[in-house]
């Protein structure tokens, strides 16, 4: 299906707008999951089992609308973020609303935050969705990514955070801050997981065949078997650089920087 939602706060007025929303909403529903366990907050509502929303309970139309008007522009990389208050027209608030490249620890990057802040949420909602975008990141395209017909356009993960009318406004607005920052380094993080892990393997090879000159620690051949079970997808890698040491100080090389460590 095609579409122009228009830019943040416009109104999604496209002739297929309507059959879009209908189409989009069983995707959220599908990915309709309560907090996980220690999500802070005290109502009930926070920490009690896990229900998907009928229509009375949550605008789920409104909700799809409303992130329909967030992601109707988004350049290559941009994550964007928005915040509705338990007043929002649309009768979904309150709420959290991220719009974002799809790639690896996305979700755990924003509970992780969310927690961390103490931001109460009652569900969160994540589908993946295949779209097109023209030139100056207009949103011309979106489909279910399960469902696309069409290769080209690139997938993104639209994320609804239902909040508990609890939440904490303060903490709220530096989660609002941080995201697209956080979300940033997530991605970069993907986008180089692989080149890391190859890093680590090096080092490995170079320690296993070094006589001692170089690498002079009896602990030489432990070290490389515990670089290579990192590698080997046991722990996340979050950023990578090489200092050379000369003359007994060590500088950075910054071209060798991978992860959160480019964006530094």
């Amino acid at each position: 299906m095609s579409l122009n939602p228009g830019g943040v706060g416009g109104a999604v007025d496209h002739p297929v707008a309507a059959e879009a929303i209908d189409r989009l909403v069983p995707a959220y529903l599908a990915t309709y999951r309560g907090p996980h366990g220690g999500a802070p907050g005290t109502e009930a509502a926070v920490t009690g089992p896990v229900r998907r929303p009928g229509g009375d309970s949550l605008n789920s139309a409104g909700l799809v609308e409303a992130q329909l008007r967030l992601g109707g522009q988004r350049s290559p990389g941009a994550t964007r973020v928005a915040v509705y208050t338990a007043d929002e027209p649309g009768g979904f608030g309150p709420a959290l609303q991220i719009v974002t490249d799809n790639s690896a620890m996305i979700m755990d990057s924003v509970t992780v935050l969310l927690h961390r802040l103490g931001v109460a949420y009652k569900a969160i909602m994540n589908p993946m969705f295949r779209v097109r975008r023209g030139p100056g990141g207009e949103l011309l395209d979106i489909v279910p990514a399960s469902e696309a017909t069409f290769s080209d356009g690139v997938v993104e993960t639209w994320v609804h955070v239902q909040l508990a009318s609890s939440v904490d406004r303060r903490a709220l607005a530096e989660a609002e801050e941080l995201l697209p920052r956080v979300l940033a380094d997530t991605r970069q993080v993907a986008l180089d997981s692989t080149d890391m892990a190859a890093a680590l393997r090096i080092l490995a090879a170079e320690l296993d065949g070094d006589s001692g000159k170089r690498f002079p620690s009896p602990d030489r051949k432990d070290v490389a078997a515990l670089l290579r079970w990192l590698a080997d997808a046991h722990f996340v890698l979050l950023g990578y650089q090489r200092c050379p040491v000369r003359n007994g100080e060590a500088t950075v090389d910054t071209s060798s920087r991978l992860g959160v460590l480019r964006l530094r």
